[in-house]
């Protein structure tokens, strides 16, 4: 009797297996890069009328780093967390900026200008935070080169150059994506 359980054991634990393997869900996170750029979505479990619904929120990245890996800026383009179908910028700098004048994003002409006043600071970063428009955001990924612009306490303005290479095919990825 002992024995015939023993045998069953593996044959009921690979039925699990294959139900648990055939009811994967997709991911919950995914990532995607387009040159300079990373592209991740996840879900994010929502409450509505008692059911349970899962949206997406999809995002942009692009982190720039110093000669010893330390993070200058980190720069995110995605839509409204607020659930307005409507483009953000969030911009991230450190800490020690002068707050009274906002964060520049520029292509290498500057001829298209994204301008980010700071919203909140908290441990060594500082956060600007600004709507665009999804034509301007695909303008600046016609070119392959840009710059971030801040001013540091003293005054001083900080250029932190910057690649576009491949923000043109991620915001058209991000575009295509439906909240």
């Amino acid at each position: 009797m002992r024995i015939a359980k023993l045998i069953q054991l593996p044959f009921f634990l690979g039925i699990i297996l294959f139900a648990n393997h055939s009811l994967a869900q997709e991911p919950s996170v995914t990532t995607e890069t387009y040159g300079s750029w990373t592209y991740r979505c996840s879900q994010i479990a929502q409450q509505s009328d008692a059911q349970t619904s899962a949206k997406k929120a999809c995002e942009l990245v692009q982190v720039v780093r110093d000669g010893k890996g330390n993070v200058i800026a980190q720069i995110a383009f995605g839509r409204d967390p607020d659930g307005e179908n409507k483009l953000i910028a969030v911009v991230q700098v450190p800490q020690g900026t002068l707050l009274t004048r906002p964060v520049t994003l520029s292509d290498e002409a500057r001829k298209n200008n994204l301008t980010a006043p700071y919203f909140s600071c908290f441990n060594n970063i500082c956060l600007a935070r600004t709507d665009i428009e999804p034509n301007l955001l695909s303008a600046l990924g016609v070119g392959d080169k840009g710059q971030l612009e801040f001013a540091d306490r003293t005054g001083r303005i900080v250029r932190v150059l910057l690649s576009f290479e491949g923000l043109k095919a991620a915001s058209d990825r991000l575009m295509e994506t439906a909240g």
